[in-house]
């Protein structure tokens, strides 16, 4: 008797399990008592999907309302679910796109210029969130039962479907990193400049040369942008280096020496990933850079030797780096969040810029401190 039983609920569960997969995969429609799988659900204006929904059956519409159903879903995820709210000072019932769930559930009903938002705790409280004066920051604190971390997050929360999913999910994810936000900061460090020889170099020098590397300091001002409240920002700014590189090559009787002093800005146009947490977060960063150089000089001298006599001529005084250079960057490093606003953070950049094959490529390696707010 026990063996028909157990196999019983087995296959009971399979059958479960096999319908909310493929539920999931494609449309369904929900009742109290039921679930339908439905492929032919027709996805309309989130407006009217929060009045109705159709459903085509062997070429014949049939049309669901908030009072037929408990919930729908679309086979692409979106979920709408049959609840009652008030408008225009009389109780309706109306489908509510679902966005988050877990001990909150937020919302979305798209009538009105704007929509609106609600939320849902634990099944038991469900309430309008009111844009007014910001008053769904002070509903959110109190709903959340006052965590100092949420309170310090919605000051960067605005009243839409990105801002407010990113901080529902956080407090239901137990996650207190950081809200993303645009910042601004400054930087500070060191750099190590070398350059490439090309091998057919214009203005009449030795591509043979040796340019030894140079450190110099690196300062600058950037500014991170958030792409659509993610994990992922776009990193700009300006950074500001001096250098002075000397480069020779040495013959039987004579020695080229080629002297290179530039002044320059680059701006990098970084695309950054940074690893959500609460103090410590890393990140990697890569994309393009724009490099001008507004001080710009070279010296090449040739020296020879005879046993008699030592003679210097100053052979060019022409460029030999381009004073425009387009290039990439990527790198790596580590933020830390020091205040509610300031966070301090170190990075290992990598660029690499060029512009004429016959001309000096440049290699740099920054660095950086930076500290921004």
């Amino acid at each position: 008797m026990r063996k028909p039983l157990k196999l019983l609920l087995a296959m009971t569960f399979i059958v479960i399990i096999t319908t909310n997969s493929q539920a999931q995969r494609s449309g369904y429609v929900a009742t109290d008592t039921s679930l339908v799988i439905s492929y032919y659900l027709i996805k309309k204006k989130p407006e009217d999907n929060a009045r109705f929904v159709y459903e085509n059956i062997s070429g014949q519409l049939k049309k669901y309302t908030p009072n037929d159903i408990t919930q729908y879903g679309f086979k692409d995820g979106t979920i709408y679910v049959s609840k009652e709210i008030e408008e225009n000072g009389k109780p309706r019932k109306v489908f509510l796109e679902r966005l988050t769930t877990g001990k909150l559930t937020l919302y979305y009903y798209a009538i009105g210029k704007t929509g609106t938002f609600y939320l849902e705790k634990d099944s038991t409280e469900f309430f309008k969130l009111n844009k007014a004066n910001d008053q769904y920051k002070q509903q959110i604190i109190e709903v959340t039962d006052r965590i100092s971390w949420i309170e310090e997050q919605l000051n960067f929360v605005k009243y839409d479907r990105l801002s407010l999913i990113k901080i529902i999910k956080k407090y239901n994810e137990n996650d207190n990193s950081r809200f993303p936000y645009i910042r601004y900061g400054v930087s500070a460090g060191v750099s190590y400049v070398s350059v490439s020889v090309p091998n057919n170099p214009s203005s009449g020098f030795n591509p043979d040369l040796n340019f030894s590397a140079s450190g110099t300091f690196n300062i600058g001002l950037f500014t991170d942008i958030p792409i659509e409240k993610t994990d992922f920002n776009v990193h700009t700014g300006i950074n500001i280096t001096k250098i002075g590189l000397k480069g020779t090559t040495e013959g039987a009787n004579s020695t080229q020496e080629a002297i290179v002093n530039s002044t320059s800005f680059s701006i990098p146009l970084l695309i950054r990933y940074v690893k959500p947490a609460k103090n410590w977060r890393p990140f990697i960063n890569g994309g393009f850079n724009f490099r001008y150089h507004f001080e710009n000089s070279t010296r090449l001298f040739e020296t020879r030797r005879s046993s008699t006599r030592i003679i210097v001529d100053e052979l060019t005084n022409q460029t030999v780096l381009n004073d425009t250079m387009l290039g990439f960057s990527f790198g790596a490093g580590v933020l830390y969040n020091y205040g509610p606003k300031s966070i301090i953070g170190g990075e290992l950049r990598f660029n690499k810029h060029w512009w004429d094959s016959n001309q000096l490529s440049k290699n740099q390696f920054d660095l950086l401190i930076t500290y921004s707010f």
